[in-house]
């Protein structure tokens, strides 16, 4: 329906008024896990014809205790500002964050958001 990997183009205003997926909302109950261990516990279950399927993730991707590698975030950064830098900006503000620790003046970096 909206295609596999969230982004940005999830929550435009075409998108959150899409009749079709305003339907499929109509079908979600949020509803709290009783087994719920901590803050970075989620689990999902989804119900089809009388049948139930469950998963648990502890510790999701990216968290401190499976952190992304360097490629993995350079592709989340890449994949989520995609709609607002062109690849030139998004390039040089990788390149910058990732050798952080050799910039003198991190003006160097802000003025690149602007």
């Amino acid at each position: 329906m909206l295609g596999p990997k969230s982004g940005p183009e999830w929550f435009t205003k075409e998108t959150l008024s899409n009749p079709e997926i305003l339907s499929f909302t109509r079908k979600i109950h949020l509803v709290e896990d009783p087994d719920a261990s901590g803050p970075e516990y989620s689990s999902v279950t989804i119900s089809v014809d009388g049948k139930s399927y469950k998963e648990v993730v502890s510790n999701p991707r990216g968290d401190p205790e499976d952190p992304l590698g360097d490629e993995e975030l350079k592709e989340k950064f890449t994949h989520l500002t995609r709609n607002r830098f062109d690849h030139n900006r998004i390039f040089q503000i990788l390149e910058i964050v990732m050798n952080l620790e050799d910039i003198e003046d991190i003006s160097t970096l802000t003025t690149l958001f602007r």
